[in-house]
């Protein structure tokens, strides 16, 4: 449970997830299916809709993180050593504020575009994945059952 006024141990948190989730999307996959012949379980492109939503939230709060440390600084100037330092650290904090503006807004015209893809089932451990394209030139992508995740943290 997230412990607010701790914001060493959050930042630490924050690091941890970031870095489990850089793991976790190395393949997007579901753990409970089971392995093809070449040891490796279908991927899940459905599911970027959700990570790509939730990596949003995450920037907006980390655009937040980076101003607020910025204006920590800028109060506590008066007690840093080098003026000339912190006045270096606040123009490169707010580059880094506009760095996290530009990703989020790429970030949420890859979450409307990937909105509008359907994706065909995964071809199941007996069925090759030519047949599943072969079947979803034929089938309406509307009737082939495969929806789209929705974002689960968007709204922090």
């Amino acid at each position: 449970m997230a412990i607010y006024g701790d914001h060493l141990g959050a930042s630490d948190d924050a690091y941890r997830a970031a870095r489990a989730l850089a793991h976790a999307t190395i393949r997007l996959d579901h753990p409970e299916d089971p392995f093809d012949v070449q040891r490796q379980r279908p991927e899940y492109p459905e599911d970027t809709y959700s990570v790509i939503g939730n990596v949003l939230a995450v920037l907006r709060c980390l655009h937040q993180v980076v101003q607020q440390v910025d204006a920590c600084q800028h109060r506590a100037a008066a007690r840093a050593t080098g003026r000339d330092l912190t006045a270096a650290a606040h123009g490169h904090l707010r580059d880094a504020v506009f760095a996290l503006d530009r990703a989020h807004a790429h970030l949420d015209l890859a979450l409307g575009v990937t909105s509008a893809i359907t994706w065909q089932p995964a071809p199941t451990p007996q069925q090759p994945a030519a047949a599943v394209r072969a079947d979803a030139d034929v089938a309406p992508a509307a009737s082939s059952g495969v929806t789209r995740g929705g974002a689960s943290g968007l709204g922090l």
